[in-house]
């Protein structure tokens, strides 16, 4: 109970106002009343009525002011002796208050130290639940800095305590660009008040990095961490997929090696073909490029080109191994293309030596093996002839029986290896949907049409096997993906149809998709950027005139390099293998509706021998001899070249070779030469010095050895011709000025003048 100050000082103040005013009134009682009273008593006087009614007024004055002090002290009294109880009832009942509250307290102190044993155990629990929950959990604020309070996994992750690291430099070391990222998206994430907002700024957060060679999967938190002044920070949970990915990857290479089987075995002619003609690849048709009279850069692109082809088509088979190893060995060949001009046939050999292309394919073919047995190569139910079997029967017929015979018999042998066109082009329903994957776009299966006209599979087979870049580069580049599509009017699914006709003996070959089409301006920015043109030259040139720029060997627009894409020579070897058969390409673009790809090929019939005439066959072999000696022995030609022309004899020099040849064409040919000029070209064959007895023999040997790679050439730079002409062994003649005449059949001749001495070709037709 608490009493009135105010009610006290009054108490006291009341007090000595009654003291001063009873001393006051005492004072005319002593002056009036006691004199009085004393001169009464000693002279027995009479006091005026005067005096005596002042001082009985007085003494009645203090007997009433007496009455009232007396009074009022009464008053007083009861009124502090209830007070004083009161304050004793309120002091008792404080007293009992404090009892109770010091009890209460007794009692809060247990509660508080069991719930602190508590909280602590919960803690405890929480945090054991944590480190063993296989998660990194740990927080950061804006500033990135990491808390301290964060779970065993993390530090297991990254090998190390990481309180007050800074998070974006922990996940993302060295990477200025992530860090970056990190820096602002937490700064947004934490101003903004809006759900939906955070959510979207969340979502731009990396969701996966590898740390410590670890995999790891990010998710993120908004938690307020202090509910008193609503502090935020981020939570990250991190969690070690690095399992998950391998048993993953586990999981789609056997899905792809199962797709693989589905596809080789739907198409396993194909894919024989293809590893037959990868196999003469390596073991003749590599050296047979290299063994003509190119120069080093263009029978490096031709080398590049053959290999771009083999891995789009092992590729398209869904081989994993050999496309691998044809894509690094593309960029081998790519870097020594680069330096080229410092190069010689034999470093070229030399770097060759080093792989073993054959060896890259074994293990894919083991691996199918393994999956589908042994047997499966070998059908014991048919008897198969060997394609290259019925081919030496062919060129035997076109060494032993006349055209009229061949022309009756052939499309009988022809039979059992000729396909139908489309049979050719089967196999890209499924590499189109494969690349639809590869490239996350949706596609419609690809639509053949025609083409159920039968032809050589080896004479088409190159081209066709090249198609696969054309397809590639519509998925890529041309087929939007699907809600581009739906923006832009049309259906989810792009369409690719692929049509074959044959018009006026033309194989007419139609690729076409509903996609983009063919950005014109980026080729034009592109040609300029890579000094193919400048801008000038560029802006002349027609839109058919730049989209052709596609074929060009090394143009491309894409700025990044995959083991399918990159380089710019994918188009360029399908124009290379148009080109052989003596093709062409037409392209028809249109921005927003699709690109047309029309291949026009010459169609070689089943039964009919390819015509040529003799001084088309002559001006051939000319353009061979001289890229040879050109190439191979470096020796500088005059340029003089004498017009083919028919004689009734011909002359023969020092040292001849003669070479027969049947089918398409039918006859003989002389190579002679000046001995000079066959000592020069020794020289550079042999190094050491040759004896007189040795001279002729090997003058003959040389000479016959250059018929050989140049009639080898010739046979290859005429379209269609190389199946339909065999070539006999060469025969070499030494003499001096002999002279051959052939007048019921005509003698056709050339010479050909150096700066080491003269060459002449003849060719003496036989009656056929």
């Amino acid at each position: 109970m608490k009493i009135n100050p105010k009610k006290d000082s009054f108490l006291n103040k009341y007090k000595i106002v009654i003291l001063i005013t009873g001393l006051t009134l005492s004072a005319p009682l002593t002056l009036f009343v006691l004199p009085l009273i004393m001169l009464q008593n000693l002279h027995n006087t009479v006091t005026s009525w005067n005096y005596i009614a002042v001082a009985s007024l007085c003494i009645i004055f203090i007997c009433i002011l007496g009455f009232s002090l007396v009074n009022s002290y009464s008053n007083l009294f009861k009124e502090i002796k209830k007070q004083s109880k009161e304050v004793e009832y309120k002091n008792f009942a404080l007293t009992h208050m404090f009892n109770e509250l010091k009890a209460s307290k007794e009692k809060l102190d247990i509660f508080s130290e069991s719930l602190e044993r508590k909280v602590f155990e919960k803690t405890e629990s929480i945090q054991n639940l944590l480190d063993n929950a296989k998660q990194g959990f740990l927080t950061f604020g804006a500033d990135l800095v990491v808390d301290e309070g964060y779970s065993l996994e993390c530090k297991r992750i990254f090998n190390r305590q990481i309180n007050g690291e800074n998070i974006s430099k922990l996940i993302f070391p060295g990477n200025l660009e992530q860090q970056e990222l990190i820096q602002s998206v937490t700064s947004m994430v934490l101003m903004e008040q809006e759900q939906a907002k955070r959510a979207t700024y969340l979502s731009l957060l990396p969701q996966e990095a590898t740390i410590n060679n670890k995999q790891i999967q990010m998710d993120y938190k908004i938690i307020t961490i202090s509910s008193r002044d609503q502090t935020e920070a981020v939570m990250l949970i991190l969690t070690d997929i690095t399992e998950t990915r391998i048993l993953q990857a586990q999981m789609d290479e056997e899905k792809n090696v199962l797709k693989m089987v589905v596809n080789i075995v739907t198409n396993y002619s194909d894919f024989m073909d293809c590893v037959k003609d990868y196999d003469n690849f390596c073991k003749s048709g590599m050296f047979d490029i290299i063994n003509t009279s190119y120069s080093i850069q263009d029978i490096i692109i031709k080398l590049y080109r053959s290999i771009h082809t083999f891995k789009g088509s092992f590729s398209q088979f869904g081989l994993k191994n050999i496309p691998a190893n044809l894509h690094q060995f593309e960029f081998e060949l790519s870097e020594l293309l680069n330096d080229s001009n410092n190069m010689s046939l034999e470093d070229l050999d030399i770097f060759l030596s080093i792989y073993n292309l054959r060896e890259w394919l074994n293990e894919d073919l083991f691996m199918l093996k393994s999956v589908l047995g042994a047997s499966f190569f070998q059908d014991n139910e048919v008897v198969k002839i060997d394609k290259q079997k019925l081919l030496d029967i062919e060129n035997k017929m076109l060494s032993f029986i006349s055209p009229l015979d061949y022309s009756l018999l052939i499309p009988d042998i022809r039979k059992f290896r000729y396909k139908q066109f489309r049979e050719l082009l089967k196999s890209y329903t499924n590499y189109v949907l494969q690349l639809s994957d590869r490239f996350i776009k949706q596609v419609n299966p690809l639509v053949i049409e025609g083409g159920d006209f039968f032809i050589d599979p080896g004479k088409y087979s190159s081209f066709t096997k090249s198609l696969g870049h054309v397809f590639r580069d519509i998925m890529e580049y041309g087929i939007e993906p699907w809600d581009e599509r739906v923006k832009s009017g049309k259906s989810e699914f792009g369409n690719i149809k692929c049509s074959v006709e044959l018009v006026d003996n033309l194989i007419k070959l139609s690729i076409t998709d509903d996609g983009f089409g063919i950005d014109i301006d980026l080729i034009k920015k592109t040609a300029v950027e890579k000094g193919y043109f400048t801008k000038q030259e560029i802006n002349d040139k027609n839109d058919h005139e730049i989209v052709s720029l596609i074929f060009y060997d090394g143009f491309s627009t894409n700025c990044e390099i995959s083991e399918l894409s990159g380089r710019g020579m994918g188009l360029s070897a399908v124009k290379d293998e148009v080109d052989k058969l003596g093709g062409t390409i037409e392209v028809n673009t249109s921005t927003g509706m699709g690109t047309k790809f029309t291949f026009l090929i010459p169609y070689a019939s089943s039964t009919d021998l390819p015509i040529i005439s003799e001084i088309d066959f002559m001006n051939a072999l000319i353009d061979t001899t001289k890229n040879f000696f050109d190439g191979q022995v470096s020796l500088s030609n005059d340029g003089i070249v004498e017009s083919v022309k028919k004689v009734k004899n011909l002359a023969l020099r020092e040292v001849s070779v003669i070479i027969a040849i049947k089918g398409a064409i039918n006859g003989i040919f002389f190579f002679t030469a000046d001995k000079n000029l066959l000592k020069s070209i020794l020289s550079y064959f042999v190094l050491d010095p040759i004896n007189p007895e040795e001279d002729q023999i090997s003058n003959e040997d040389v000479l016959a050895e250059c018929t050989n790679m140049i009639m080898g050439n010739f046979s290859k730079s005429i379209p269609h011709i190389e199946d339909y002409i065999t070539l006999g062994t060469p025969v070499t003649l030494h003499s001096q000025e002999a002279k051959i005449e052939h007048s019921s059949a005509g003698i056709w001749n050339a010479s050909l003048e150096s700066d080491k001495g003269n060459i002449e070709i003849n060719f003496i037709n036989s009656l056929k």
